[in-house]
């Protein structure tokens, strides 16, 4: 009975983590919650990582951004996510995209590093988690190094 309930929470865990609703509401603008949800669904239809868009609503809530501004940066953390699933796909073919790489290359990509760059450190480690590589790449890049010369680095 007990694995048997061990087993379930596992499983419900991360469905209900997909979703922003119960941890948004209270949390952000009333206005802007009925978009965010939506948004947030829209990523779950579309097999993508939910989380960095709630971590955007609730950064920008805490910042007191407006509603309106709010949804805005969620939504461009949707199309961010758009755009990482592809190249995540585009340098590593024929498998799909795991949520953690999407999540990465959607954050390095937030941070100014270049698509290609980005795509070149994927190609090099393609069974390696790219979260650390992209990070150190952007903040290389942050200290104005030439992108292909932090690229080299790693």
């Amino acid at each position: 009975m007990l694995r048997l309930a061990l087993a379930l929470a596992l499983v419900a865990a991360p469905v209900a983590s997909q979703t922003g609703g119960p941890r948004l509401a209270g949390r952000v603008p009333a206005a802007a919650l009925p978009a965010i949800d939506s948004i947030i669904a829209t990523a779950v239809a579309e097999s993508l990582p939910t989380e960095p868009l709630v971590q955007k609503a609730l950064e920008g809530s805490a910042k007191n951004v407006p509603a309106d501004r709010l949804v805005n940066g969620v939504r461009r953390g949707l199309l961010q996510l758009r755009a990482a699933r592809v190249i995540v796909a585009r340098a590593v073919p024929g498998q799909s995209p795991p949520e953690g790489h999407v999540a990465a290359v959607s954050a390095a990509l937030a941070r100014g590093l270049p698509a290609p760059i980005v795509e070149r450190l994927l190609t090099v480690a393609p069974n390696e988690p790219p979260g650390p590589a992209l990070h150190a790449a952007a903040d290389l890049i942050a200290h104005h190094f030439d992108p292909d010369s932090a690229a080299d680095l790693l």
